[in-house]
């Protein structure tokens, strides 16, 4: 087998002079790990060093193109009286755009209303929608935040309408602008000290310079600014990070908005503390989204909009329930996608596919998940009754999506957004010719595989650093994201031990590492693997392995302390053999398949039948499942346990077949979920060995 557990290639950066690390060491005060780091990051000189570890703050916000005749045109609105129509979006961004836009331009004295489309209606504004929204909200000028640089169709019928139409956004544009009043874009200047923000980070900006036109303060909304900036996957350099940095901070405040507080506190943020990027970009970013992508993103403005406790209480039980759907909904799509993938001829260059019971809203983490295992770009769309194809796609690092869909435009309904990721609309008909163009503009696997497959680490860690000293260090250099990735050390030759599966569906792992220092000690420490679930069995093999790990602090119930973060292995020595014989051993004796599973429900009716209709207590259940039709007990509380989460077993021991004998859909269980994804990485491992 080839490669690293995640198909990487590590690659080290060059070990920087001692004397340069000894004197980064007395000039900044810090370990000798993160001024290796440093060194890696193309930051090698103490200046340099200390000015990205102070963050200054971004120039005058009045500097972006387009924001004179912006702010001159929102200025007069507010000295009027007029009332504006902020125009957002359905995505995390787009929302949080547009609720700092209605706060900040509410507080200047401005009438506002909100329009955010639907997934139905497609992404940024029609000539369809642009106009009667307008109209319903009585108003003639529209503010169009994170959309609206390639609305050409839209602006020009808003202005055949006598609407008035200002854009700040941060996606692609067009060699031509559209009709607008103005355009406020960062990337009509590329190399300027704005080009990273994120379509939140524009409407700040915009916000800003208003309120220093008008000389009357606005609210900063910096926590608004990090959440839709990380959950866009910006870059956090220059302005960004400096907003990113003031957001995270502002979030540990006791005068933060509820709603972001109630968010917080259910992905787990201890009130008061302040939260990771992580913490962001996997608890809060996705239930925002969640509305958006189901039916409607108004629950998630609700919730950032809500003035007590009690509102942002109600707007996140909403918000809740959009995310279970998500998640239910979305692992049933990845499951058919994948089927739909591997059908596809070997050596494909481009994944490409339609179909009706996919979600538009759902395709694209889907389609996220796709490219992380196949590395090649990815389009996915759901298809509605007039036979449009509206979905995204993903793309390899380092090849333009966006720029590729823009050669394949005569195939496309619309499209827009970046390089790596980008919504877009086909007609069912066009479908394969999309397809077949995009192939021939994609990476060749054959030839440029291995370049896509390269992971550039920041150094080696001694056993010895494993320390919070260096975690703390460490985390000075956040917040962490695209442009600015978390730090990724190599460890070599680690054992694991005491491993246990984390999350109620068993995707990640616990365990503990133990590793020798240069003198020979030994260094013991927790260890977590997001996402290493489903190599449960080759970890309890126990190595050793050599790791990519990150020191990290974990903040619990007011309490800091050290884990080492796992995110990719291989074993020492390159043999991977004992590590495949576990993953495949552990599948049939932890992780039924629908055959072992049809058989032991079969065999469950007829234990019900002898009890009346009620089964007896589990370890009874297990006994007479175990061996007969599954071969080991852990098997048989994996049965049992998805037989409860899909309703096949009610709380009091009753058998509840589906009605009229149908089929059950096993997806609805986080226990199923995580066998198949257990069964997929088996089935990769060998294929890949």
């Amino acid at each position: 087998m080839r490669g690293s557990l995640q198909g990487k290639r590590w690659r080290l950066p060059p070990e920087p002079p001692e004397v340069w690390v000894a004197t980064t060491v007395a000039a900044l005060a810090v370990p000798a790990a993160l001024a290796r780091f440093l060194y890696a990051r193309g930051l090698r000189t103490p200046e340099a060093a200390a000015a990205f570890l102070s963050t200054p703050p971004p120039p005058d916000p009045r500097g972006l193109p387009g924001m004179r005749e912006a702010v001159c045109r929102l200025a007069h609105a507010v000295r009027c009286g007029e009332q504006v129509l902020v125009y957002g979006d359905y995505d995390c961004d787009g929302v949080c755009s547009a609720a700092l836009s209605a706060t900040a331009l509410g507080a200047l004295g401005l009438r506002v209303a909100v329009h955010l489309p639907s997934r139905a209606d497609g992404y940024g504004m029609r000539p369809e929608t642009l106009p009667a929204a307008a109209a319903a909200a009585g108003c003639r000028l529209v503010l169009a935040v994170d959309n609206g640089s390639t609305a050409h169709a839209a602006a020009t019928a808003a202005a055949a309408a006598g609407i008035e139409v200002i854009i700040a956004d941060h996606h692609q544009l067009d060699a031509v602008l559209p009709p607008a009043v103005a355009v406020v874009n960062p990337l009509r200047d590329p190399g300027g000290p704005f080009a990273d923000l994120a379509g939140v980070g524009v409407a700040w900006c915009l916000a800003q310079a208003l309120g220093t036109e008008l000389g009357r303060p606005v609210p900063e909304a910096f926590d608004l600014v990090a959440i839709g900036s990380i959950a866009d996957v910006v870059p956090l350099r220059g302005a960004t990070r400096w907003l990113v940095s003031r957001g995270m901070a502002a979030m540990a405040e006791a005068s933060l908005r509820p709603g972001v507080r109630a968010l917080l506190s259910a992905a787990g943020v201890a009130r008061g503390a302040p939260p990771s990027a992580r913490d962001i970009s996997y608890g809060v970013a996705p239930r925002l989204n969640a509305p958006g992508r189901m039916q409607s993103p108004q629950p998630a403005f609700d919730l950032l909009m809500a003035r007590t406790e009690a509102e942002a209480l109600a707007a996140l039980a909403v918000v809740e329930h959009c995310n279970r759907q998500r998640q239910e909904r979305s692992a049933e799509l990845l499951a058919t996608a994948e089927a739909a993938a591997a059908s596809l001829p070997p050596g494909s260059r481009a994944i490409v596919l339609a179909d009706a019971r996919w979600h538009p809203g759902l395709v694209g983490p889907a389609a996220s998940a796709l490219l992380e295992r196949l590395r090649i770009p990815v389009l996915l769309a759901g298809i509605d009754e007039r036979g449009v194809c509206r979905g995204s796609g993903r793309a390899p690092a380092g090849w333009d999506l966006t720029g590729a869909l823009r050669r394949c435009a005569e195939h496309l309904v619309r499209f827009g957004g970046h390089a790596q990721a980008a919504g877009f609309e086909v007609t069912l008909g066009r479908l394969d010719a999309l397809r077949a163009a995009l192939a021939e503009l994609a990476p060749n696997p054959a030839t440029d595989g291995d370049a896509l497959e390269d992971w550039g680490l920041d150094g080696r860690l001694d056993p010895g650093e494993l320390s919070a000293e260096v975690a703390a260090a460490l985390a000075r250099m956040g917040p962490f994201g695209a442009g600015n990735p978390e730090p990724a050390f190599l460890l070599r030759a680690a054992a694991v031990e005491d491993t246990r599966l984390l999350g109620r569906d068993g995707r990640h792992a616990r365990f503990r590492l133990c590793a020798s220092g240069a003198a020979g000690e030994q260094r013991g420490v927790p260890g977590i693997g997001f996402g290493l679930g489903p190599w449960f069995d080759g970890l309890t093999a126990g190595g050793p392995f050599d790791l990519v790990v990150r020191p990290e602090l974990d903040r619990y119930r007011g309490r800091a302390e050290l884990q080492i973060c796992v995110l990719d292995l291989t074993p020492s020595g390159g043999d991977w053999r004992a590590f495949a014989a576990a993953v495949q051993g552990g599948l049939g004796r932890r992780h039924p398949d629908r055959d072992a599973l049809a058989a032991a429900f079969r065999r469950l009716r007829t234990i019900a039948r002898e009890g009346q209709g009620i089964l007896p207590p589990e370890p009874e259940l297990l006994r007479r499942l175990t061996p007969a039709c599954l071969p080991h007990q852990e098997a048989a509380r994996a049965a049992l346990a998805i037989f409860r989460e899909v309703g096949l077993i009610d709380a009091q021991g009753h058998i509840s077949p589906p009605e009229g004998g149908g089929k059950v859909d096993l997806g609805g269980s986080a226990r199923f979920r995580a066998a198949e994804a257990a069964r997929r990485a088996a089935q990769g491992l060998e294929a890949w060995g």
